[in-house]
């Protein structure tokens, strides 16, 4: 069994605090697949979601941790093994609808029916949250490294989340 943790999630402060995580439907436009939502790593992601992205007046940031086996985790960060299956599915979709465009949501759809044993996918979107998560390389170039990452969690088994309790507000 492994464990991914910290993984936050940012939810809208409606009349009370939610006592369980969010589900994230196909009504609600997933850019993974429908399932719940976790930043992860920095609690400092789930505040820029909340106040910059979201623009939420009030919100609360849930703290969770995702248990699971290897067969279950599709890593699109850290595996290559996964990054390289998956860039695989996109060109052999590429190459059967040469004139279709293809989102990662789109591909994912494909890619899980293909993986069924799959409950959670992990990518990072190129987003800056602000001008101090990102440093150049070096001068006179536009490539730089971003040191926090916009790492989403979907996790689409709720049985794979534990612990889940308010960080904020306290």
């Amino acid at each position: 069994m492994a464990t991914l943790k910290p993984a936050y999630q940012t939810q809208k402060y409606v009349n009370k605090f939610q006592n369980s995580p969010i589900y994230c439907g196909r009504n609600d436009n997933p850019w993974l697949t429908e399932g719940y939502y976790f930043w992860h790593g920095t609690v400092d992601l789930a505040h820029w979601w909340g106040k910059i992205v979201r623009k939420y007046n009030k919100y609360c940031i849930f703290s969770a941790e995702i248990e699971f086996n290897g067969e279950e985790y599709l890593d699109l960060v850290g595996n290559v093994s996964d990054i390289e299956d998956f860039r695989k599915t996109y060109s052999l979709l590429k190459e059967k609808c040469p004139f279709e465009e293809f989102t990662v949501s789109r591909i994912l759809k494909i890619f899980l029916k293909i993986n069924p044993d799959i409950k959670i996918v992990r990518a990072v979107s190129q987003h800056k949250i602000n001008s101090d998560t990102t440093i150049k390389f070096i001068d006179n170039d536009s490539s730089y490294l971003n040191i926090t990452p916009a790492i989403q969690l979907c996790v689409m088994d709720i049985n794979l989340i534990k612990n889940f309790n308010r960080v904020y507000p306290k």
